[in-house]
């Protein structure tokens, strides 16, 4: 649609100026001839004949507008998102357990949750977050391994709408410990964790070591954001955040994808 606008206007402007150029400077060869017997014409019918052409222009304009009215606004009038952070870097939130029998208060699940933030003057329509891709650094060789992700688009809980000067947190990652026994431990054994990054459930062998995120967000209109981001974790637990973080585990964003 922006390609076809875009000849669109080419072809009027290709036309007003060979049309104005024609004026300026005729070919007497191929303009009808005249008799001078001819009256000549008045400055008033010169000024009716402009005010004609000129109406006529903004006629066709108003017509254009009315058609490509969201189309031509978009050219100069976009969403601006960005990503905030906590005064901290850190990206992690807590779930508390529910329905615990000894009153205490323990996380089961710690989320890695990125806020998006529209500043822009017009509103984010068609909101998409996509891993780009995901790789995992072994703590012992550093070396890297692509982490194979079938579902690249994250899942947004709310409307995929944002409008101007508001935000929305997005899921990027979460860690669930799903134990079977109420004992306190430090050690991944006691139970089974869960380890996703949006809905994709990760092996075990990327447990223990840093995972490197390239994120993309983009809506309609052709506006993306790119954003790469770092999880760590060392495969212990804490039943609290100011336990596990950042002794444990971290979620920090890196800089800009180039």
């Amino acid at each position: 649609m922006r390609n076809k606008l875009k000849n669109i206007f080419i072809i009027i402007i290709v036309a007003i100026v060979a049309y104005f150029l024609g004026m300026l400077f005729p070919i007497k060869n191929i303009l009808p001839l005249i008799s001078k017997n001819t009256e000549e014409v008045s400055s008033y019918e010169r000024w009716v004949l402009v005010a004609n052409y000129l109406l006529a222009f903004l006629a066709l304009v108003t017509v254009i507008v009315a058609l490509f009215k969201e189309e031509i606004t978009s050219l100069w009038r976009k969403p601006k998102l960005c990503i905030t952070q906590k005064e901290d870097s850190s990206l992690l939130v807590e779930r508390l357990k529910e329905n615990t029998n000894n009153g205490n208060n323990e996380a089961d699940c710690y989320d890695v949750l990125i806020s998006i933030k529209n500043d822009g003057i017009v509103d984010a329509k068609n909101l998409k977050v996509k891993f780009l891709d995901a790789f995992f650094i072994n703590p012992l060789t550093q070396s890297d391994s692509k982490i194979l992700l079938e579902r690249k688009i994250i899942s947004i809980e709310e409307c995929q709408y944002l409008p101007r000067y508001s935000s929305i947190d997005v899921r990027v990652a979460s860690l669930m410990n799903r134990q079977k026994s109420q004992e306190k431990t430090e050690e991944e054994g006691a139970g089974e964790i869960i380890y996703l990054l949006g809905d994709n459930k990760l092996n075990p062998e990327y447990h223990g070591g840093e995972i490197r995120l390239s994120i993309m967000v983009s809506c309609e209109g052709g506006y993306s954001l790119k954003r790469k981001f770092s999880l760590k974790w060392d495969k212990k637990w804490g039943n609290r955040l100011v336990d596990i973080s950042p002794r444990h585990l971290t979620a920090t964003m890196l800089k800009e994808v180039d």
